[in-house]
């Protein structure tokens, strides 16, 4: 089937290992989690009966080797090939592949901008993910 290419939030890059239940052999490799999309704006679609907020979606691939090469920023947002597959079963997928870094999340990535000067008086402000991790000021 034809893809495109699409930018999404890559929040994770893991690897398993793992006997196969059914056949007993060795299964491992590497999984990356995202969202497709390239913000984690709030999402209130009316004709969704089932879902708030965001899907995660997941790509697997059966090598740690990717695991080990893969050295990019994540979370972040990146650009990748999306490709729908459909199952035997009728089942649609997507799958993303060849992610190419864009930038990282920021915090306006996910709290709207019209939303950020809303914190109520005394309370402590929405930070950059480099202001959060920062030492604070005259001390500890």
């Amino acid at each position: 089937m034809r893809g495109f290419r699409e930018e999404i939030i890559l929040l994770s890059v893991s690897k398993y290992g793992m006997v196969d239940e059914k056949s007993g052999e060795w299964k491992e490799g590497t999984t990356f989690r995202y969202v497709l999309s390239n913000s984690l704006l709030p999402v209130n679609d009316p004709e969704e009966e089932n879902l708030k907020g965001v899907m995660v979606a997941k790509t697997s691939y059966t090598s740690m080797k990717v695991f080990d090469e893969f050295n990019l920023p994540v979370p972040g947002v990146y650009e990748a090939d999306l490709k729908f597959t459909v199952s035997s079963k009728g089942v649609a997928k997507v799958e993303a592949k060849n992610f190419e870094y864009k930038r990282p999340v920021v915090i306006t990535d996910i709290i709207p901008a019209e939303l950020q000067n809303l914190v109520p008086e005394g309370e402590k402000k929405a930070q950059t993910p480099v202001e959060a991790a920062a030492p604070a000021k005259g001390g500890k």
